[in-house]
């Protein structure tokens, strides 16, 4: 069982760090660009808001991966 769990865990953040990886150099240029165009602090405040909200996004498909993952062993 503990052996099950640390393969969860390793297969969760591999799949964490591909998934975050893969999300944020997708969303860069558009963030880039969005940045030269709107300057100022609510901008900043959205952006930060956006990135927190893609990480749980990762974070959500890395669960879904590493549960298959783990399931199918």
């Amino acid at each position: 069982m503990k052996n099950k769990k640390s393969v969860f865990n390793f297969a969760y953040f591999v799949s964490y760090f591909i998934c975050s990886l893969i999300i944020l150099n997708i969303l860069e240029p558009i963030r880039r660009l969005l940045d030269l165009y709107l300057r100022g602090t609510i901008f900043n405040i959205i952006n930060g808001l956006i990135i927190m909200l893609l990480f749980l996004l990762a974070g959500y498909i890395s669960l879904l991966v590493s549960s298959k993952f783990t399931k199918s062993k």
